[in-house]
């Protein structure tokens, strides 16, 4: 089931130099998306002051830092649900043990690739795997991506909302951002899912030799415009969205008490939606530095002090990588390899005939 079919024919590569130019394309990518977040690390801490993040570092409550890894978790257990209502509407029951067992292993791949989309294909990957060789499944993945994204924009205009009742006129320009690119955001994504025929149209506009490349890609399209035609399930789906991301803001507000931060929670409520979406940015390993710039910047506009923003970064970087850590452990209980995974992230999007149903 998760074998790959490798081509065949006197003109294949041989396996030992397919191996080396995979890894060595995988290295030189890793590196350049190493480079931003270096950049942006070296700067942030050439500006703090180490001794006193050293001190605040060493002040931390351990029992809030643990109940706010908990809350992590359990963020994990929620998205294994939402996983789990759409893959339904698919006619796929997946347990919600095996949903969130695969939600950890996502984190242990968003350590070392994109942020998310790593994650996302380990993900893809697995779903592939359990259903049996139902691309179908790869399509859910998708909708859950837009409804997180979806999640995100609500709540960052219910975050204006809330910036007009408690008068952060501080913020009105980044709110007022928020609601445009909010806005925009939410009605082009009600136009891809209520509007049965943009698929249509855009592979009209394809042109054949091009389709004939992205053949598996179209039909994953196709099938997440398929979920426009059961709106329950996708309110229901950016409810869950918009849970889990609640979960993950009391998550890092719990983080942020442990190391004597006072800065009130409706700030992570506003700000914390920018900040993720920022993150999502393909341009380093798992947001870092792009994450940990916003986060120190927005906060310290409300009064967070860059020593605490830089300490609280520090913190989430040590639960991300425990999640991972985690997740590389149910990783190895599954007897998968490494190399199925990036081959089948490169089938996905190439040629369908690869891939062994």
């Amino acid at each position: 089931m998760d074998e790959i079919i490798q081509p065949t024919g006197k003109n294949r590569t041989p396996a030992k130099k397919r191996f080396v130019a995979f890894y060595t394309r995988l290295s030189v990518r890793l590196i350049l998306r190493l480079i931003v977040p270096a950049v942006v690390l070296l700067f942030l801490i050439h500006k703090a002051d180490i001794d006193q993040i050293k001190t605040i570092l060493s002040k931390t409550d351990i029992r809030l830092f643990a109940f706010s890894f908990l809350i992590l978790c359990l963020r994990n257990v929620i998205g294994g649900f939402r996983s789990q209502v759409l893959l339904r509407q698919k006619n796929h029951y997946f347990p919600l043990g095996m949903l969130t067992r695969i939600y950890f292993i996502a984190a242990f791949f968003n350590l070392f690739m994109p942020t998310v989309v790593g994650g996302d294909i380990a993900r893809g990957y697995y779903f592939f795997r359990y259903s049996k060789g139902k691309m179908e499944t790869v399509s859910s993945i998708i909708v859950e991506r837009i409804l997180g994204i979806t999640s995100l924009m609500v709540l960052a205009l219910f975050s204006g909302v809330l910036v007009i009742i408690v008068d952060l006129g501080i913020l009105s320009k980044i709110v007022l951002r928020l609601f445009i690119v909010s806005g925009a955001g939410c009605v082009l994504i009600s136009l891809m899912f209520f509007n049965k025929q943009w698929a249509s149209v855009l592979q009209r506009y394809i042109p054949q030799r091009i389709q004939k490349k992205i053949t598996l890609l179209i039909k994953i399209l196709k099938d997440v415009v398929h979920y426009g035609t059961t709106p329950v399930v996708l309110f229901y789906g950016l409810l869950i969205s918009s849970v889990f991301q609640i979960v993950g803001f009391i998550a890092i507000y719990t983080l942020a008490i442990s190391v004597g931060s006072t800065t009130a929670f409706i700030n992570f409520w506003i700000l914390l939606p920018v900040i993720w979406v920022f993150s999502m940015l393909p341009i380093s390993i798992n947001g870092l530095g792009l994450r940990e710039v916003s986060f120190i910047y927005l906060f310290s506009i409300v009064g967070m002090k860059e020593e605490i923003g830089m300490a609280i970064c520090v913190l989430s970087f040590v639960q991300i990588a425990l999640l991972g850590i985690m997740g590389s452990i149910f990783f190895l209980f599954e007897g998968s390899s490494l190399s199925n995974i990036f081959q089948f992230r490169k089938s996905t999007y190439t040629n369908p005939d690869t891939i062994k149903e």
